[in-house]
């Protein structure tokens, strides 16, 4: 009988480490910079209870997606809606107001270290 290793068994190596937290490295990245240009749009054209409104509709939209981790409600919640999302993650339980909170350093961190690369590109 052949056994298979799947991600979950393979060893514990930089490479192994780094081709699992690439995508979601860049996704961060990007996503930060989505949520900034749509919280600067929504906020100027719309408004702030707008802004809020989407924050606080966090929790419907996991139930839409049958979302029910803990932890990617929280790095989803954080990375999307910010404070307001965060304040309502801790709303729904413990371990979505932490990973909440983390992704939202996670992203201020990385807006921090990309922003000055980004003004470099511009002409």
């Amino acid at each position: 009988m052949e056994t298979k290793l799947d991600s979950y068994h393979l060893p514990v190596t930089g490479r192994n480490i780094l081709r699992f937290a690439f995508p979601t490295i860049v996704m961060t990245v990007f996503n930060t910079f989505y949520t900034m240009v749509d919280g600067l749009f929504v906020s100027n054209l719309i408004g702030m209870e707008a802004l809020s409104a989407i924050n606080l509709t966090a929790p419907a939209i996991c139930k839409l997606f049958r979302i029910t981790e803990p932890a990617a409600k929280g790095v989803g919640i954080g990375s999307a809606a910010h404070a307001i999302g965060t304040a309502r993650a801790l709303e729904i339980g413990p371990v979505e107001g932490a990973m909440s909170s983390l992704s939202i350093a996670v992203a201020g961190i990385l807006t921090a270290l990309l922003c000055p690369l980004a003004v470099n590109l511009l002409p």
